[in-house]
């Protein structure tokens, strides 16, 4: 029986361990949550998509869809406002 390569365990494992690692980036790491859209405001970790770069912890994240992995724990105050429009 042939031997089987190890580098794709090696690999698979690898990403594992950076995605289980969770505290990279992020709005907690960055430390502010800016209303708006402000450059001040990019971070570099995890977004909810699954891929990884810069994301934001600004208000127009949302509309965008580049928030940070945590940005509704860390911006709550900044997460979707319901509003009750009164139709005619």
């Amino acid at each position: 029986m042939p031997a089987r390569p190890w580098w794709p365990v090696a690999v698979g494992l690898g990403w594992l361990l950076v995605a289980a690692s969770g505290a990279e980036g992020g709005c907690a790491e960055l430390g502010q949550c800016c209303p708006g859209r402000s450059l001040a405001c990019v971070s570099s970790g995890w977004r909810p998509d699954g891929s990884h770069g810069p994301c934001f912890c600004d208000r127009a994240c949302r509309d965008t869809l580049d928030c940070c992995h945590d940005y509704r724990e860390v911006c709550p105050g900044m997460s979707y406002l319901l509003l009750a429009i009164k139709l005619p």
